[in-house]
C-alpha cells in the first residue's frame, strides 16, 4: 500500500487510544481509531488497514470477535492484540497473523511488534 502505513487502534479506554494515537502518529503512521469491535468493522469496511491493534475486552463488540470476523472476511491485515488476558489472546494466534502484547506494553515493544508486521 503506497504512502504511510494505516493503523487501526481499537480500545474502549480513551486514554489508551489517545496515547497510542499520538505515539504512532509521531512515528509517521496514519492512525484511525475505534472504541469497540463494531466500530472497527465499520472502519475496515470503509477502507483497508495495514495493521489492526486491538484490546480484547470491550463493550459493544470485543477484540476476539473482531479478530475472528477480520479473518472470516477476506481481509488479512496483521493484528496486534494488546491485553492483560494472555490465555484468551493466545487462542487467537491460531487464526493466523496475530501477535500478542501484554498490557501494559512499553513503547519499545509496540514499535518492535509494528516493525515485525510491517516488514
Amino acid at each position: 500500500m503506497p504512502g504511510r502505513p494505516r493503523i487501526l487502534v481499537v480500545d474502549d479506554e480513551p486514554l489508551i487510544v489517545e496515547t497510542l494515537y499520538g505515539l504512532l502518529e509521531r512515528q509517521g503512521l496514519r492512525v484511525f481509531t475505534a472504541a469497540n469491535g463494531r466500530e472497527a468493522l465499520d472502519r475496515l469496511a470503509a477502507g483497508p488497514m495495514d495493521v489492526v491493534m486491538t484490546d480484547l475486552h470491550m463493550p459493544g463488540g470485543d477484540g476476539a470477535e473482531l479478530v475472528a470476523e477480520i479473518r472470516r472476511r477476506d481481509s488479512l491485515p496483521p493484528v496486534i492484540v494488546l491485553t492483560a488476558d494472555d490465555q484468551a489472546a493466545r487462542s487467537l494466534v491460531r487464526l493466523g497473523n496475530v501477535q500478542v502484547l501484554r498490557k501494559p506494553a512499553g513503547i519499545g515493544e509496540i514499535l518492535a511488534a509494528l516493525g515485525r508486521v510491517l516488514g
